[in-house]
Order: C-alpha cells, then sequence, then structure tokens
C-alpha cells in the first residue's frame, strides 16, 4: 500500500501502527490510500479531528505550517489534511480552504486560522468580530462629576 506520512512530526497518526524512516526520520506508516471526500464532510472531520487529536489551535495550526512560515499554503493545507485522513481534491479543496480568511498571497495565517477554525466549530454560522476599540479621548482633571 501507500505510506501515510507523520507531516506533523508529532510522532503518530492515531490508531496506526508505525515505524521510524530510516532516512528522514519521520514516522512512516503502512496505510491503504486516503479516501476522496467531499467538502462539507472534510470540514466535519476537520472539526472532529480538533476536538479529539490536537485540543488546540495552535497545536493544529502548527502540524500544518510545515515550513513553520507563519503561514499555510495550498499545499501544506492539502498535506496535512490528507495526514489527519481527509483527502480533497479540486474545487472540494477550495471550499473548505474559503473558510479561513487569507492573505494577499492566498496564504492562511494564524489568526486567520483561528478565525476558520471558529467558524468551523460553530457549524459555519459566522459571528460578528468584536467591535474594534480606538483610542478614548476622555479629558482629566476637572469639570466632570466625581
Amino acid at each position: 500500500g501507500e505510506a501515510a506520512v507523520d507531516w506533523s512530526g508529532g510522532g503518530f497518526i492515531a490508531g496506526m501502527p508505525h515505524e521510524k524512516d530510516p532516512h528522514g526520520g519521520r514516522i512512516v506508516y503502512d496505510a491503504a490510500p486516503v479516501p476522496t471526500v467531499d467538502a462539507t464532510t472534510a470540514k466535519r472531520l476537520l472539526k472532529r479531528k480538533l476536538e479529539t487529536q490536537h485540543k488546540s489551535v495552535t497545536k493544529a495550526f502548527r502540524s500544518l505550517d510545515e515550513d513553520h512560515s507563519g503561514s499555510i499554503d495550498r499545499d501544506e493545507f492539502k498535506r496535512g489534511m490528507e495526514a489527519l485522513g481527509i483527502r480533497l481534491t479540486g474545487a472540494d479543496l477550495d471550499e473548505v480552504m474559503n473558510a479561513f480568511p487569507k492573505d494577499r498571497h492566498g496564504n492562511v495565517r494564524y489568526d486567520d486560522f483561528k478565525v476558520g477554525m471558529a467558524n468551523l466549530m460553530n457549524d459555519g454560522k459566522r459571528k460578528a468580530p468584536p467591535p474594534r476599540v480606538g483610542r478614548l479621548n476622555i479629558p482629566f482633571g476637572g469639570g466632570g462629576d466625581p
């Protein structure tokens, strides 16, 4: 079969027998090909993986950001999803990525990843962002009520 690789470097993929790759040091798994899923299924699975496997958005982001650049590009996202057992192609991959705001290069930065995961955790019901609070111009010392 094909080999599934622990791209996150976390040490294992739950429920799979493993051994160290003698050449690259990564964990290599003997696995059947990962079946392709649609975008709706992928979003549900990604939500479940965050709840059960990563436990934090930060760990999930780090597992996808292979080059540690601080952002996730389309290829990193696709490989990371496959490492989680979620295989997407074409339009379905784009649809799942569209759940995440992107920078001008089309990459997902950490803060945007948090927003996208919050949207997924809320079943796509976007919450209005908190209002931005600017500097208050309040005069001090004089003329006001105590």
